[in-house]
């Protein structure tokens, strides 16, 4: 596995700050974060602004992970729409969106 710079800090910010997360067997923590996004841009007509679920994993934590996997985090269902890594790559975002 890679080596990111901070990374004995990342498991200590989830612990810290996170939610547990349910996909298959596996439980981890994510930390849950509702940013706001552009979620269509017109041009010159402007565009959609809205807000996203969106949780922040250490990745390669949830093998298999992909869009249209179900998981719980902090006890509600949740379906995955994208998985992205961020920044460095140590932290992974994964778009959500109720079932």
């Amino acid at each position: 596995m890679p080596s990111y710079y901070g990374a004995s800090d990342i498991q200590l910010m989830l612990d810290e700050f996170g939610v547990s997360v349910v996909f298959g067997s596996l439980t981890v923590k994510a930390i849950i974060e509702t940013p706001d996004q552009t979620l269509w841009q017109g041009g010159q007509a402007g565009g959609v602004m809205g807000q996203v679920t969106m949780l922040v994993i250490k990745t390669g934590a949830l093998p298999g992970l992909a869009a249209n996997s179900l998981l719980t985090a902090d006890g509600v269902s949740y379906k995955v729409i994208q998985v992205q890594k961020a920044d460095d790559g140590a932290l992974t975002h994964v778009f959500v969106t109720l079932p």
